[in-house]
């Protein structure tokens, strides 16, 4: 079992990688709730999301949210985890310099 675990996890990586490219092209074909669904495919494949996919899924829910009422509450939800998400990185990388 120990030496299937690197292999599962490329497996679903390269997995999440596609789903991830098929929501960007959704995505440029107006196809936004197809586009969420391959991206939240992507986010179980990795175990989470990371820096793209949330852009890529704040992009979406910014184009429902000008339609649907029911995305508003989800972009603003989703723009407070991305900005954290990036204040994290930013003070990780900071914390890192050499002064």
């Amino acid at each position: 079992m120990l030496f299937f675990g690197p292999l599962y996890s490329q497996v679903n990586e390269t997995e999440a990688k596609a789903a991830y490219m098929l929501a960007e092209e959704n995505y440029g074909k107006a196809n936004y709730p197809v586009a969420l669904t391959f991206l939240k495919n992507a986010k179980l494949k990795l175990g989470g999301a990371n820096c793209k996919i949330l852009y890529l899924q704040i992009q979406i829910e910014s184009k429902l949210a000008k339609t649907q009422r029911n995305y508003r509450i989800a972009y603003g939800r989703r723009l407070l985890h991305f900005s954290h998400h990036l204040i994290l990185k930013i003070s990780m990388r900071i914390k890192y310099w050499k002064w």
